[in-house]
């Protein structure tokens, strides 16, 4: 039997070696790859990166005799004459960072084929058949790891590093400008910065108050505007959220909804459709959404096209995968795996939530941090907490367009109250007008 060879790039390792030697100065090119010297294929490469990368490191000169010393006592290493050879043999000084790339992309290629054997072999085993959906949750996981390119060298960050991450945030809100993922709502990034990457962010409401149609809003503009967002929807069919959507085009949603359409409001939904067709939104509708399935749906998003959003509508209505146990810790299971994901796949989540019935026994009936159903750990978890408000769902009299949303936790931040405009015609949300001007 013929054993298969794993992807490398040997030309490319000693290419990229023979350029440092020769132009020591695109170093920063090559590492602006992520190139470590564990990419290497051939070890004694790999070792000879390294002591580039300590040469650099001293600020000592780098060329064949200042590696070739490095090396002394260093195992396995190439020889003298294969620098030299190096040196005189690179096709061009201008593709470093394209032998740079190619070393990690073949790197890469060996890590997934690595993880595939390893969940080979796990998958006979006898821990595998005795917990079947724990044991694939963790397949999906160590594959994740190896597609989505992670750097197997990565480890906590220099205290330099992260003040100069945050000097940089800091500077962009100052200036105005959201720092995380903007949702559409000016006032709502104002105060918060934008959905930061890694964030749980949990929107609560009691039921009619339109917190599938906010969540729906937000993802949209994110599709629209930044990158991919998968919404999972174990509320609405998909076929009823696409309607909702096409109510922004100029169709009032009663119309919709009865089915009374003309010419021209068939003509106003294409439109919209074209004006929309383009934006990465996935809707998925799947019947009986649990965690892992979540987990696995988020995780094939990121590796096919990327995620800037994920949303869960909502989050009671998701299966856990310990059944019979009280829904309180249901739910704190859902909570914590949530925001582990958040971190993991390094996107917010916005977890749409419905607040309990406490709200409408109070003759103030806006809700609170506490009308969270099963809040305990959600309410730990969540770096934002969003309560969603109308006050004419309880009061005839008031204006039927005014929404407040109250950050009623801000972990990165202040808390307050943004104002919103509900347009019931096109079942979705508008920053608040200025006094006089209609929406």
């Amino acid at each position: 039997m013929n054993r298969r060879v794993p992807p490398s790039s040997p030309r490319s390792e000693s290419g990229v070696i023979g350029v440092l030697l020769v132009r020591p100065d695109l170093l920063a090119d090559v590492t602006d790859t992520g190139l470590s010297p564990a990419d290497f294929y051939r070890p004694a490469w790999g070792s000879a990166f390294g002591a580039v990368l300590s040469l650099a490191a001293r600020g000592e000169p780098i060329d064949a005799v200042t590696v070739d010393e490095a090396l002394a006592g260093i195992e396995p290493r190439p020889a003298a004459d294969e620098l030299l050879s190096a040196m005189s043999d690179v096709p061009s000084l201008a593709h470093a960072r394209t032998y740079a790339e190619r070393i990690v992309d073949t790197a890469r290629l060996r890590r997934v084929i690595g993880v595939c054997a390893e969940i080979i072999e796990a998958a006979y085993g006898p821990d595998a058949r005795s917990d079947v959906a724990t044991a694939c949750d963790g397949f999906a996981a160590m594959l994740h790891g190896a597609v989505a390119c992670e750097d197997p060298m990565s480890g906590p960050s220099e205290l330099a590093q992260v003040l100069d991450a945050a000097i940089a945030e800091l500077r962009s809100r100052s200036a105005g400008e959201p720092v995380g993922v903007p949702t559409g709502f000016v006032d709502l990034d104002r105060l918060t910065g934008g959905l930061r990457p890694g964030q749980l962010i949990v929107l609560g409401a009691r039921p009619s108050m339109g917190k599938s149609a906010l969540a729906l809003d937000i993802g949209l503009h994110v599709a629209r505007m930044t990158g991919p967002a998968l919404f999972v929807s174990a509320e609405m069919a998909a076929l009823e959220l696409g309607t909702r959507v096409l109510a922004g085009g100029g169709v009032a949603s009663d119309r919709l909804l009865a089915g009374r359409l003309d010419d021209l409001d068939f003509a106003r939904l294409e439109t919209r459709r074209a004006e929309l067709s383009g934006a990465p939104l996935f809707i998925d509708d799947a019947a009986g959404s649990t965690l892992l399935a979540i987990r696995a749906r988020a995780r094939r998003q990121v590796v096919r096209g990327g995620l800037a959003l994920l949303v869960v509508d909502y989050l009671q209505l998701i299966g856990a995968e310990r059944r019979g146990t009280r829904r309180e810790a249901e739910v704190a299971e859902i909570s914590r795996g949530l925001k582990a994901l958040a971190r993991e796949l390094h996107v917010p989540v916005l977890a749409v939530a419905q607040l309990n019935r406490a709200v409408e026994l109070r003759a103030d009936k806006r809700p609170m941090l506490a009308d969270l159903r099963e809040s305990g750990q959600l309410e730990q978890d969540a770096d934002l907490v969003m309560l969603l408000h109308r006050p004419a769902v309880y009061d005839r009299e008031a204006d039927p367009g005014a929404a407040e949303l109250i950050i009623a936790k801000h972990r990165n931040g202040p808390a307050g109250v943004v104002r919103l405009t509900w347009l019931p015609h096109r079942m979705s949300f508008a920053s608040a007008a200025p006094a006089g001007v209609e929406l």
